[in-house]
Parts: C-alpha cells; structure tokens; sequence
C-alpha cells in the first residue's frame, strides 16, 4: 500500500469524526450526518477483505476469520443449559444461605 494514500485515509476519517463530535455535542442528530466521501472510501478500502462469520454475522479479517469461525461455530450452536443448572451458578451459594463464616 501507499503510505501516503495510507496517511490520506487516515487523516480523513480522523476529519470525519471530529466533525461527528462537534455535530453530537450541537445536538444534531448522529443518524443525519453523512460520512464524507473521503472517509467513506478510506472505510472501504480498509475494509475490503473482510470476511463475514456465517455463525455470527460479524466481521473480521481474513486472519482473525480462520481463528473466529471455528470458535463461534462450536459455541453459537451448542445448546442452552436446562433451567434448572442456571440457578447453580455464580452467587448459588448466596441464595442458598450456606456460606460459613
């Protein structure tokens, strides 16, 4: 990559939010204001190769994707514990009253 289009992209999505800050604290509402364009296309040329989780939904980049996917496959689809075991969870033994002291 450039480091000057780098440098660009960055300085005009910092642009972008200082703006979006100074719109928040006037009171305007945040879903009116339009990214500009320059912030728009350093967003996506930064987030061009993402993947998205098919589990999830969110995304990630192609390292962290091969990390995530696995992990969320085992845990978005194992089944929720029976009602019964929640209540013996963190603070059972408060609720139980057999704390010793």
């Amino acid at each position: 990559k450039n480091w000057r289009a780098e440098s660009n992209a960055f300085r005009a999505m910092v642009r972008d939010a200082r703006r979006m800050t100074m719109a928040e604290k006037s009171g305007v509402p945040l879903r009116d204001i339009q990214p500009s364009r320059a912030a728009q296309d350093a967003y996506d040329l930064e987030t061009s190769d993402f993947r998205q989780c098919p589990h999830c939904g969110r995304t990630f980049n192609p390292k962290a994707w091969e990390r995530h996917v696995p992990h969320c496959a085992k845990t978005r689809n194992r089944p929720k514990p029976p009602p019964g075991r929640r209540a013996l969870g963190r603070g059972a033994a408060r609720r139980t009253g057999s704390m010793n002291f």
